[in-house]
């Protein structure tokens, strides 16, 4: 059972058909703005701290819905929220006093930045750093393929701090104003137009010694957590698909003919029994992270997986019945087919959540019957 209230369910749900009818350019705008004026963006800020005070559970439906209208919003709103959850989880007491509360109205907007362009998914190649020096750290670097970039007010930025590459890495929170900061072009990719992916770059960024995340060198540790919280792309693509799915409905309505062919309702049967699991584990890991389980790092990553690659299978299979419409710029399901192909890029990547995942399975004591 969701334990969202039908109240909030009709706000997001309110939210959702605004951004479909007004038909605004802008839709990856449009929705965020949606979502400050709704005070969305604080679901997981506790109410002392001005937000709503819900839930992983409620965040991953927020996320899937908005995902159904703009996947790039989806994204975007997501990677915030796995902000808002590391300063929840290590941040010190006088950052969650300074960030919370603005976090909870929308005047910041939170981005994580990872990789670089030599170190995606191997973070033992990051070449960024920190040094300590007279109770700041100074910053350089650049970093890559950070969505939301130049859109947030505020991000979570993993750099060395250590002599030896990789070894010890640490989390610093650095705002958009902070001098020595600056944003690439963006990344033009086939999909996520509107998500504001571009490069950051640091230049003797003097960060002072409390906008450090945690311990120095607890970066791996905080990597770690953020794979149990169950935010993950692998919701974005349950939200594509259940879209995919609506919108061939339609077209079905609007041509009764497709219907009388076997194979558009074989393909349709596994399409909708995929999508369905897919839910029941995107919604399981959010449960466990909620109660905060062991398991929830597992049943995360496996829903990532799973809902980037159902959400490849079901793109294309639609397209394909839809003919030559579907293959058309502005139908509808080409973008939501491109949108899906990089949900298995995005961090973790597929591969490296079947890594993890296989190593969760080897240390088990009890495997299956």
């Amino acid at each position: 059972m969701i334990s969202i209230e039908m109240d909030f369910k009709k706000l997001v749900s309110e939210l959702t058909n605004k951004v479909r009818t007004e038909e605004s350019k802008d839709i990856t705008g449009r929705t965020l703005e949606l979502l400050k004026e709704y005070g969305l963006f604080g679901i997981l800020v506790p109410k002392d701290f001005g937000g709503i005070g819900g839930n992983i559970v409620d965040t991953t439906y927020i996320i899937e819905a908005v995902s159904r209208v703009c996947p790039s919003a989806g994204a975007i709103f997501m990677f915030h929220n796995q902000v808002v959850k590391r300063i929840l989880e290590f941040g010190s007491e006088v950052q969650k006093r300074r960030y919370l509360p603005y976090i909870a109205t929308g005047d910041i907007i939170g981005a994580s930045s990872w990789s670089e362009l030599n170190a995606g998914a191997d973070k033992q190649g990051l070449k960024s750093y920190a040094v300590k020096e007279n109770g700041f750290y100074k910053l350089n670097g650049n970093k890559a393929f950070c969505t939301g970039a130049e859109l947030a007010d505020l991000y979570t930025i993993l750099v060395r701090t250590g002599t030896q590459p990789g070894r010890e890495l640490s989390f610093f929170i650095v705002e958009k104003a902070q001098t020595g900061l600056s944003f690439g072009d963006n990344w033009d990719g086939m999909g996520m137009c509107g998500s504001s992916t571009k490069e950051i770059k640091c230049k003797d960024c003097l960060i002072p010694s409390d906008n450090l995340i945690g311990k120095q060198g607890q970066g791996r540790a905080l990597m770690s957590a953020n794979r149990k919280v169950a935010l993950h792309p692998g919701i974005i693509g349950l939200g594509i698909c259940k879209e995919a799915i609506n919108l061939f409905k339609h077209e079905l309505n609007e041509k009764e003919r497709l219907w009388d062919f076997q194979n558009t309702r074989m393909q349709l049967a596994d399409i909708v029994t995929q999508v369905e699991a897919l839910h029941e584990l995107v919604y399981k890991a959010a449960h466990l992270a909620d109660k905060n389980e062991i398991r929830s790092e597992d049943i995360s990553l496996k829903a990532k997986i799973m809902g980037a690659n159902v959400s490849n299978q079901v793109t294309s299979i639609i397209l394909q019945l839809f003919g030559a419409n579907g293959y058309r710029i502005g139908f509808g399901i080409e973008k939501l087919f491109r949108d899906s192909h990089a949900l298995g890029i995005m961090g973790p990547t597929t591969e490296l959540c079947k890594e993890f995942v296989s190593k969760i399975w080897f240390a088990e004591e009890e495997t299956y019957a």
